[in-house]
């Protein structure tokens, strides 16, 4: 009985195997007959000049990258006119470092020509090494994000940054103002974020900034004004030199009558 057990799942392993290497084989075989008819690009013109573009190259280690990654390698593609499937390919490949070069040479070694598309190899890549939780970790971390001891620009540009990212559905409008102005350090940029009640994730963020620099511009001014101030002390010494006679006369006789009235009042005193 545990003969035919341990044969019936082996056998059901098999046949999955099986069944996954045919599914492979067939998306590489769409993949191929698409790249024979399909154009990925409209060529340019003869007289332009393709622009070398540089892009960062992904190792594998951090999974958040593939996503912008990838959006670098299609914008790179058109400047450097680099429009047949191989040759996107090659580009992509060549950009690749660490355990994601290794992982795609072995794809390439293994079966050559196994990326016969860039869209394919994208997708293959975000399959491998993007984590099955990377939406709910992106979501999480855009609901528990706080400005904190951070400038506003930095708190905008992580969020920014996490929703570019996030996989799935996108946030609704009122979750996003609602989590930004939660967040948003308490303070007159806050007071007047709620004060203005915005309605998209957008506008309360051209609020806060616009508030945040008025803020900075007049801190900035009383700074340089006090600065100012205190940099040039005056030299008392300088002006009583230049001070008219006149008004030097004036004071020594206004200091010989105080005195005079204190030394009367004194002896006048029982």
């Amino acid at each position: 009985m545990e003969r035919f057990e341990s044969y019936e799942s082996s056998l059901i392993a098999h046949v999955n195997k099986t069944a996954q290497e045919a599914a492979r084989a067939f998306v590489r075989t769409e993949a191929q007959s698409a790249a024979l008819t399909q154009v990925s690009y409209t060529p340019r013109p003869e007289s332009s000049k393709a622009v070398e573009v540089s892009v960062s190259t992904f190792d594998g280690k951090e999974a958040d990258s593939l996503v912008f990654w990838i959006r670098e390698i299609e914008i790179a593609l058109s400047p450097g006119q680099i429009y047949d499937a191989r040759s996107q390919v090659a580009f992509s490949l060549s950009n690749l470092g660490g355990r994601a070069k290794a992982w795609a040479m072995a794809k390439e070694t293994a079966t050559p020509g196994y990326f016969v598309l860039w869209e394919f190899m994208a997708r293959e890549m975000r399959h491998t090494f993007l984590l099955a939780n990377l939406a709910y970790r992106h979501r999480s971390s855009f609901m528990r994000s706080k400005q904190g001891k951070r400038s506003l620009q930095d708190y905008v540009m992580e969020l920014q940054k996490l929703e570019a990212a996030m996989a799935g559905p996108p946030l609704s409008k009122v979750v996003k103002v609602t989590v930004f102005m939660d967040g948003v350090r308490v303070g007159p940029v806050r007071t007047e974020l709620f004060r203005r009640q915005a309605t998209t994730f957008n506008e309360a963020v051209h609020i806060d900034l616009l508030e945040d620099h008025c803020m900075r511009s007049a801190q900035g001014h009383v700074g340089a004004t006090e600065v100012s101030e205190g940099s040039t002390p005056m030299d008392l010494s300088s002006a009583e030199k230049t001070r008219p006679r006149w008004e030097i006369v004036l004071r020594t006789r206004g200091r010989l009558s105080t005195a005079s009235q204190l030394q009367r009042s004194t002896l006048l005193t029982p």
